[in-house]
């Protein structure tokens, strides 16, 4: 049986016997056609590749020649005149016909492939099947045909399934007794292609398999730095999402290779890893909600609030009629409660004793104090809270509505409903009583603003 060898130099064997197969330009033709994996190269390509571009004038007869020895060679039984078996001629140029197992780089293949389908399932016969395609190698492939370009492709596509093979070797000897062997092969293999992240995550979990986490840390930010200053580049989500592994004690990844089932990291554990637990959301301060709290935020009212029942139908959140604002009592923004201000009754602005969203107790909404309240930002309200310009007195309707005592309020009005006693305008409305805050006044002649309102009080610099 005829055996001929491209995984280093190109060599024949029949029986166990070498083959001499002559100069190098009949070498050639063989590992040509070997690269070839069986299809058929023209005659015009052989020309080409063999001469380079500058074929002699008798180029066609000297391939025929070369064709011609090899077949004696490789068949030194065959009859003259008998049809060739081996190297046969095929229009529009020639094939070698040969089984997969007579080529060692074809051979290779056929292994790898096993050894791939058999990781999983069977580590040891993997481990064993890439052992023998490894050992096939005896050299660089097409080693004495490196300088013909016609050799580049096949060079490249196979020095890349060797590099795979070596690293499904780690692999399989990760999920084997051997974790020592492991790390071995892959520091070789980083420091052979130092731009192989694959190699680098292999490294990296055959450390880390062996109790050396520091190290298997180390090596991670090694492949970084060396990927940085050699190409210019950050590692890929492989490396990365090992290296978050290690920091975070998620040994997920770790067990894949090993071939055990994943559990991820212990409940608990910080960093993202798998099982981290998210911490509690702290409770309100009792100490805020506590009814007739203190002064909030930058509000000057002189008393507390009483404590009271909660808001109407037992909610959190109740809604002042006919306003759409919670009637959580809090304030909202620095208010302040003004005393004897009680729970919501019929034509009653403000709720007291109930807890607003942030857990504190007060009788404002917003940045604004209901009636008998105290100073609200740098003003004081007399008789009354004020919300940027507004007295909610007896009652306050927000939205675009018109106080019972017919005091414009937006453009509708609410004549028997929930309005502003006293009457407040706003946005440009005139109240029936006088007095003006930006264009509007308040009811009784209340001037808000700069001016004086109905009981003496100033607000801002009246």
């Amino acid at each position: 049986m005829v055996y001929i060898r491209v995984l280093g130099s190109c060599t024949a064997e029949r029986d166990g016997e070498p083959i001499p197969l002559g100069g190098h330009r009949q070498r050639s033709v063989l590992a040509l056609l070997v690269a070839a994996r069986g299809r058929v190269v023209s005659v015009d390509r052989m020309i080409e590749e063999l001469w380079q571009g500058a074929p002699p004038a008798r180029a066609i007869s000297s391939l025929q020649a070369y064709v011609s020895n090899l077949r004696r060679l490789l068949e030194p039984g065959r009859a003259p005149r008998t049809p060739a078996r081996l190297l046969v001629s095929t229009p529009p140029g020639y094939a070698l016909r040969l089984p997969e197992e007579a080529v060692d780089a074809r051979r290779f293949e056929r292994l790898l492939g096993e050894a791939r389908e058999r990781l999983a399932a069977d580590p040891d016969a993997a481990r064993g099947l890439l052992r023998e395609a490894l050992a096939l190698w005896r050299g660089p492939a097409y080693a004495d045909s490196a300088d013909e370009p016609w050799s580049h492709p096949e060079i490249m596509r196979l020095g890349e399934l060797r590099l795979a093979a070596r690293e499904l070797g780690v692999a399989a000897g990760l999920r084997g007794p051997d974790i020592a062997g492991a790390v071995s092969e892959a520091a070789l293999l980083t420091g052979e292609e130092p731009l192989r992240e694959e190699a680098w995550r292999l490294h990296a979990l055959a450390l880390w398999a062996a109790g050396r986490q520091a190290d298997a840390l180390a090596t991670l930010r090694r492949a970084r730095a060396v990927l940085a200053e050699e190409a210019g580049l950050d590692p890929g989500p492989a490396l990365v999402a090992l290296e978050r592994a290690v920091l975070t004690q998620d040994d997920t990844p770790l067990r894949e290779a090993l071939g055990r089932p994943g559990r991820g990291a212990a409940p608990g554990t910080s960093g993202g890893g798998a099982g981290a637990r998210v911490p509690p959301r702290a409770g309100p301060d009792p100490d805020r909600q506590a009814a007739g709290t203190a002064d909030l935020g930058r509000s000057g009212n002189g008393g507390p609030g009483p404590a009271g029942a909660p808001a109407a139908g037992g909610g959190r959140e109740g809604v002042l009629a006919g306003s759409g604002v919670p009637e959580s009592a809090g304030g909202v923004g620095g208010t302040q409660p003004r005393p004897g201000n009680g729970s919501r009754a019929a034509g009653g602005s403000g709720v007291a004793g109930a807890a607003d969203a942030g857990g504190v107790r007060a009788a404002g909404v917003g940045g604004w104090e209901p009636a008998g309240g105290g100073d609200l930002g740098r003003r004081d309200a007399a008789g009354g809270g004020d919300l940027g310009g507004w007295e909610p007195a007896g009652g306050g309707d927000l939205g675009r509505r018109e106080p019972v005592g017919g005091d414009g309020f937006g453009r509708r009005e609410s004549a028997g409903r929930d309005g502003l006693g006293g009457g407040g305008g706003l946005g440009g409305l005139e109240p029936l009583a006088g007095g003006g805050l930006d264009g509007w006044e308040a009811a009784g002649g209340g001037d808000l603003g700069r001016r004086e309102d109905v009981r003496g009080g100033g607000c801002g610099g009246g």
